[in-house]
């Protein structure tokens, strides 16, 4: 019997390929970044204030107004994520793990930065409307969320992501003197809500943008004046994802402690394995519910 295949050369990967995931931090330019160094944060915010009083005759007594002050508190959370790459295990590969494995680590690391951005501007905040009071929780605004069925004219019905409910937002954050001047106006939108907006001749046509989307399939920061940022990691409830569109001042993100990884050898393990370790401390907080818009967008459609 002929068994020469079992002497057949093999030749195995000198690199260790990494799954497809998010690697990056998409969501940290989207937001106010601040250092802190104690157990608590507070962003400070002042209201603006009334209309000044027309002077109407000589030698008035002056009519003071208050300022109105409140802040949000930022409490930061802990996080580490540690791992082992074994020594004996190194010894019998073809390749080391280590490098590829830390790169890993910190892409879970950059994966929860943007989480827990998405989670602060679609959740509860906390802070001090007056000082001395107690601590209040903020809920989003139930107006600065824009229907699954809204539309621009006509009868309202389900769709995902529309230029429509864009410029909705935006109309939204102009009204109430909510973007800067010069300020950036973020759009964090999934891979359905951009597939949804390619098939709009308003974002394709080239008499509405000057960059070709259909041809990079990118959506481009001159539409509407807007910067989009794709993100996976949105919420969905059944068949509705929730997309975001904020101007940086509406979200404060405060380091504790910035990521820091390690690699070291553990020699309280039989054979001194390596570990790998990442940690970092950092808060999030919603600053402004008034600066933060929720778009309802079917995912089906």
């Amino acid at each position: 019997m002929n068994n020469i295949d079992v002497s057949y050369q093999q030749e195995f990967s000198s690199n260790l390929l990494i799954a497809g995931q998010q690697v990056a931090a998409r969501l940290l330019q989207t937001v106010t970044i601040d250092k802190m160094a104690s157990a608590v944060k507070y962003f400070e915010r002042l209201a603006p204030f009334a209309p000044p009083k027309q002077k109407t005759g000589r030698f008035q007594d002056l009519e003071m107004q208050d300022p109105n002050y409140s802040r949000r508190i930022v409490v930061p959370q802990d996080w580490d994520l540690p791992t082992y790459v074994d020594t004996s295990d190194r010894l019998r590969l073809a390749i080391d793990p280590s490098s590829a494995q830390m790169k890993a680590l910190m892409a879970s690391f950059n994966r929860q930065f943007d989480q827990t951005i998405i989670s602060a501007a679609v959740g509860v905040s906390q802070g001090y409307a007056q000082a001395g009071q107690a601590l209040q929780n903020y809920n989003p605004l139930g107006g600065n969320t824009i229907a699954v069925n809204y539309v621009e004219t006509g009868a309202a019905a389900n769709a995902n992501m529309t230029v429509g409910k864009l410029k909705k937002a935006r109309q939204l954050l102009e009204s109430s003197e909510q973007i800067a001047e010069g300020e950036i106006l973020n759009v964090i939108y999934n891979s359905s809500n951009k597939m949804a907006l390619l098939r709009d001749q308003q974002v394709t046509n080239i008499f509405y943008s000057n960059q070709k989307p259909l041809v990079t399939g990118t959506l481009y920061d001159d539409f509407l004046g807007m910067r989009f940022i794709r993100s996976e990691l949105l919420p969905v409830n059944g068949n509705n994802v929730t997309a975001l569109v904020y101007p940086n001042s509406a979200i404060g993100f405060c380091w504790l402690k910035e990521f820091a990884g390690r690699i070291d050898e553990r020699t309280d393990k039989k054979f001194m394995p390596i570990q790998l370790y990442g940690s970092a401390s950092w808060g999030v907080t919603r600053l402004w519910e008034e600066k933060v818009i929720q778009i309802l967008c079917d995912q089906t459609l």
